[in-house]
């Protein structure tokens, strides 16, 4: 949340720095409680940018999303108040409770598992002998068990639940001997392709090792963050915050999970959009103990 807020608006750190990271923001994100509170505030904070009110960009070591979109030669219906509003909720929104909920699943599954665990942390160790200087990103991409638990993360922990739709408007499609006339709309589900037995067998478990036996095989059927030209713009940076954010806290810190049940705090039992856990969850209660 605080990253893409940054990348949105130039804010500082807000989520971090409270004794309970912020979790009212995520509750608001998860069952839009709250959305027209949310979808007003940032439709201010955006106006402040249009109107040069807002500068706090020039402490930070980028422009803004809105400055970019502002400047651009989008057509003016494109730039109106509202529009610009429900593209910052969009960005708030899937740019922060996806992310966390897959570092929030694996980060489970790999305390759970004293042998995936072990494994991590012999790598890490190795490759950041000095815990406060960490590699680059583009080095820790480099590290495969840990690039193999990331992708069985984005596989088992995948946050989006709802049906992807496309349609072809002006032509028949042809798939494998079925035509679809034009103007249908036809959709697919990531969870359904992450858990195809055929593809991924045991889809339930955990296991980065699949990864390493597959290699760039499995990745053709990797869709969470969907393909082609309707990709989501933010699967750099969500990689990006996956491998750094995971690299630091398990270099570091070990949790003791014994208090989670996957069934109820981990896996997905209703569907929003964003998958949601039972209602009953308490959230995720863990001991952290530092390596």
């Amino acid at each position: 949340m605080d990253i893409i807020r940054d990348y949105c608006f130039a804010r500082e750190p807000e989520n971090v720095y409270k004794p309970d990271f912020g979790r009212k923001a995520f509750d608001d994100v998860d069952g839009f409680i709250e959305a027209s509170i949310l979808e007003q505030e940032l439709s201010t904070q955006v106006e402040a940018i249009r109107n040069g009110e807002n500068r706090s960009y020039e402490k930070a070591s980028h422009r803004t999303v809105f400055h970019e979109l502002l400047e651009s030669k989008l057509p003016p219906e494109e730039l109106e108040r509202d529009r610009l509003r429900d593209e910052a909720f969009g960005l708030v929104t899937a740019g922060s409770d996806t992310t966390a909920m897959v570092l929030r699943g694996t980060s489970y599954h790999i305390s759970v598992n004293p042998s995936i665990r072990q494994r991590l942390y012999d790598e890490l160790k190795a490759a950041i002998p000095d815990p406060s200087n960490p590699p680059s990103p583009q080095e820790l991409e480099q590290l495969p068990y840990l690039s193999a638990i990331i992708l069985e993360g984005l596989r088992v922990c995948e946050p989006v639940s709802h049906r992807s739709n496309r349609e072809f408007p002006d032509k028949a499609l042809n798939y494998k001997g079925y035509i679809i006339p034009p103007g249908t709309g036809v959709g697919m589900t990531s969870y359904h392709t992450h858990h195809n037995e055929d593809i991924f067998p045991d889809s339930y478990t955990f296991r980065p090792e699949r990864w390493l036996e597959g290699g760039k095989q499995l990745e053709r059927y990797l869709v969470p963050f969907n393909r082609g030209t309707r990709a989501c713009l933010g699967l750099n940076l969500a990689r990006t915050e996956l491998f750094m954010i995971l690299a630091a806290v398990f270099r570091q810190f070990d949790f003791d999970v014994s208090q989670v049940s996957r069934e109820r705090d981990i896996d997905v039992t209703r569907d929003f959009i964003l998958g949601g856990q039972a209602k009953d969850s308490p959230g995720i209660l863990v001991k952290v103990k530092k390596c």
